[in-house]
């Protein structure tokens, strides 16, 4: 009876740790479908609504737009292998919101038209105080960047500086990876975690074998 009863303590704590592994409800936010359901990328709101998230000064540009020029925009879209991509319209400091918290995992960010840019992105939670910070130096070519930062509420997005200083601080974004965390009750379990999970386990069964008549 105490080994079944061992063997059950076990057992849920296993299955507690893996629940809260796979917990996590991951989506990309590409920008390619359905930003504007009737596919007219004109006139951009200040505050838009997409993918289940409140997008504010946030565009979408089409490759195609800029013809044989080469850009921030086109080279970021070719990269995550679409004809749009997110920008931060006016250049002005553009916000991703969710009024649950989220996962923001990564992304891919050129820098518009400029070389030597600075991304500078913050995290805040639900009372709207930042608890995360990083900035990114960004050119033409597209990079991505992996904050994976957990349960925010909203994330900013502004860019300064960079040369040849011409038009707007804008920068390109595409294929933005968040996840759902409303359901995460604790981090992925260390690898020395599971390990003397298993330990138990077979110090279990031992137990059981030398009790054999």
């Amino acid at each position: 009876m105490r080994l079944l009863q061992g063997l059950q303590s076990v057992c849920c704590v296993v299955g507690a740790l893996l629940a809260s592994a796979v917990s996590l409800r991951a989506q990309t936010l590409s920008f390619e479908a359905n930003w504007f359901p009737s596919g007219d990328y004109t006139p951009v709101p200040i505050t838009h609504l997409y993918g289940g998230f409140t997008w504010t000064f946030f565009g979408v540009v089409d490759r195609r737009f800029f013809g044989t020029d080469v850009n921030g925009f086109v080279t970021t879209a070719i990269r995550t292998n679409s004809d749009v991509v997110g920008y931060n319209e006016y250049g002005e400091v553009a916000t991703l919101s969710r009024g649950s918290p989220f996962r923001f995992s990564s992304a891919w960010v050129a820098s518009g038209q400029r070389e030597g840019m600075v991304l500078d992105l913050r995290g805040y939670d639900a009372l709207g105080i930042q608890v995360e910070n990083a900035a990114y130096v960004i050119g033409s070519t597209p990079i991505q960047i992996t904050p994976n930062w957990a349960k925010l509420w909203s994330v900013s997005f502004s860019a300064t500086g960079g040369t040849p200083q011409t038009l707007v601080n804008t920068f390109a974004i595409d294929d933005i990876e968040v996840a759902d965390v409303l359901y995460e009750s604790t981090t992925a379990p260390e690898p020395a975690t599971v390990g003397l999970l298993g330990i138990g386990l077979l110090g279990l069964a031992a137990a059981h074998r030398t009790r054999k008549p």
